[in-house]
């Protein structure tokens, strides 16, 4: 349910609102000592923990450990582009994956979601990988080109109007 969720959703916009207050750097600096400590921490302690406990671990502190763990190390995948992991993550592909991330999220469902043979039966042929996939990828594009691109910029055109740049 997403409000059990929403914290983990909301550390993105918490780091980009704190960085560079003293505090915040402080808390970054500390936690980013040994980087690799980080995903190591997302991946197999708290990714063990949840498959051992699932909702008992993940829904009281484990969404908001995942969500804090994520948000440090982003940040110090941003902040240090020149290391190894930082140039794996700026690779042209996996940047472009990267802004197709929102819509890989919104229309997975419609193609991955274990229901989707009592809706639509067993000869659905978008049901079987990598056909499912292979689709995500296509409405995914289709919608960040043609829907998500073009808000933006109608965004952007309104707040230039609403002179709202000024403020």
């Amino acid at each position: 349910m997403f409000h059990m969720q929403a914290d983990g959703l909301m550390f993105g916009a918490l780091g980009a609102l704190q960085q560079g207050h003293p505090r915040f750097e402080r808390l970054y600096t500390r936690v980013t000592r040994w980087p690799w400590l980080l995903p190591l921490l997302i991946f197999i302690v708290l990714g063990a923990l949840t498959a051992r406990f699932q909702n008992y671990w993940d829904l009281p502190i484990g969404i908001t450990l995942n969500g804090f763990c994520i948000l440090m190390w982003v940040l110090w995948l941003v902040r240090n582009p020149a290391s190894i992991s930082g140039r794996i993550f700026n690779q042209p592909a996996i940047a472009w994956i990267g802004r197709l991330s929102y819509s890989l999220y919104l229309w997975q469902t419609f193609f991955l979601h274990h229901l989707n043979v009592e809706v639509f039966g067993h000869n659905g042929w978008w049901n079987t990988f990598p056909t499912s996939w292979m689709c995500i990828l296509g409405v995914a594009i289709f919608s960040y080109y043609c829907v998500e691109r073009p808000a933006l910029r109608l965004r952007d055109v309104l707040l230039r109007r609403m002179r709202w740049h000024e403020i």
